[in-house]
């Protein structure tokens, strides 16, 4: 099974990318709140699958736009890199 994942780019990033960003929003955002606070507000566990999905979505832009940035000159990289990133931060914030 894992041979044919890794084969398959595509499956493989998706599992990856929506695996990672899940496992971190409730092991790492709600699991670990709930272990120092002892107690959360109810639709906590919600707001995280929320926040989690819009970073899902952001990053998966960003993929995106990196791969546009690919192969051109090294100062459009940077300035693409810190723009986006920076775009992307801001609306991760506005966000929650």
């Amino acid at each position: 099974m894992i041979t044919n994942l890794v084969r398959d780019q595509q499956r493989l990033f998706w599992v990856l990318h929506l695996g990672g960003w899940y496992a971190y929003g409730v092991f790492v955002k709600y699991a670990s709140t709930r272990a120092l606070t002892e107690e959360t507000v109810p639709g906590y566990f919600l707001y995280v699958i929320v926040i989690t999905t819009i970073a899902v979505l952001l990053s998966l832009g960003l993929r995106y736009f990196y791969r546009r940035l690919f192969g051109r000159a090294v100062w459009v990289q940077v300035v693409g890199l810190l723009v986006g990133s920076s775009i992307a931060g801001y609306l991760w914030f506005l966000s929650r």
